[in-house]
């Protein structure tokens, strides 16, 4: 949003400037429209201009840094800090289950919207995709009863893995107690839930990549 802020340039005198200020916050994503808590106007060693801006999103209370090109009253964003990410999503993993990261993604734009009553869902929704496409990807003949089962059947009837098997019991248990009146596993909480669903998608990849593997060794083999 544009607002004509107060602008100190480095080494000089105070003035107004017309500034495209960042219109959403990079943490929540929540529309912005209050004006920066400070800006800095100063030209590099190539005489390229930019102005610094010091964010305050009222929503998540996050403070944020964005630095604008400015060239001839024109300003265009250029960089931002911190870099607030998403998890990162092998596409191995898209592959096999295209709506995990779909659900997954939501879940975070609900947690950080601050909807911490009910991101937990999103995430327990993500987790069941993520296990019945693996197994589904497994056990391509069983498709119809994998879907119609309980997701703790699933881990238990058509994972193999050890590792993996653990992981997803854990994240079950976890994510279930995000839809419950009454948490059983108080000492745990979102982060938790989201690490073994991130351990869990580690241990798939890692499995679909030694089929990969396996078939390059196999097809040197033959060779």
């Amino acid at each position: 949003m544009k607002h004509d802020i107060k602008v100190k340039k480095i080494g000089g005198s105070t003035t107004y400037m017309a500034v495209n200020s960042p219109s959403r916050c990079p943490k929540c994503n929540t529309g912005l429209m209050n004006e920066p808590l400070s800006a800095v106007y100063n030209e590099d060693e190539n005489e390229d201009s930019f102005i610094h801006l010091l964010m305050y999103c009222p929503y998540c209370k996050s403070v944020f840094y964005s630095c604008l090109s400015y060239d001839d009253g024109y300003t265009e964003l250029y960089d931002m800090y911190p870099k607030f990410t998403k998890m990162t999503v092998y596409s191995s993993i898209n592959k096999i289950s295209p709506n995990f990261e779909v659900l997954f993604s939501q879940a975070e734009e609900a947690e950080k919207a601050k909807l911490d009553q009910i991101c937990g869902m999103g995430y327990r929704k993500s987790l069941e995709f993520l296990i019945k496409d693996y197994a589904i990807y497994k056990h391509p003949a069983d498709k119809d009863k994998i879907v119609s089962e309980q997701l703790a059947q699933v881990i238990n009837n058509y994972i193999d893995n050890t590792q993996l098997k653990t992981l997803a019991k854990a994240a079950t248990w976890l994510g279930n107690d995000e839809t419950h009146y009454q948490k059983r596993f108080k000492e745990y909480d979102i982060n938790q839930l989201k690490a073994f669903i991130s351990s869990t998608m580690a241990v798939i990849n890692a499995e679909l990549m030694i089929e990969d593997a396996n078939k390059i060794l196999n097809n040197w083999v033959t060779k």
